[in-house]
């Protein structure tokens, strides 16, 4: 069971990673796309910055563009080779996929890529 204090419960609840408390999104939706990946300048807990430095989400991007790379050659495979469809309607659905996912993957490498260099500070007792 996930609990708190743990890089994984930040990351699926997309929390600070300091205090797995504070949202990291202003929306938590996926499709806000004013909105999307638009993060808090601080957390509304425990004020951790989440601007760490300028620039600093160009990191995210290379997880994002891994995780998609990933998922779209998973995605062709299961499409082309074990549906056998066609390799204009694979290509068609990966492009579609792909699309539908891009919000998703945006945040969570995002999110990632915050908890990589942020830790989990335990509330003193």
């Amino acid at each position: 069971m996930l609990q708190k204090g743990k890089k994984l419960y930040g990351i699926i609840h997309q929390r600070c990673p300091a205090c797995h408390e504070g949202p990291l999104f202003e929306e938590a939706g996926y499709f806000d796309f004013k909105k999307m990946g638009k993060t808090h300048d601080a957390c509304p807990h425990c004020g951790q910055d989440y601007r760490i430095e300028p620039g600093f989400y160009w990191g995210a991007l290379y997880i994002a563009y891994g995780f998609s790379v990933f998922v779209s050659l998973l995605m062709f495979l299961l499409f082309y080779l074990l549906f056998g469809l066609s390799l204009n309607a694979s290509f068609l659905l990966l492009v579609i996929a792909d699309l539908m996912l891009t919000p998703f993957l945006y945040k969570l490498s995002k999110t990632l890529w915050l908890h990589v260099f942020v830790s989990y500070r335990h509330p003193s007792k």
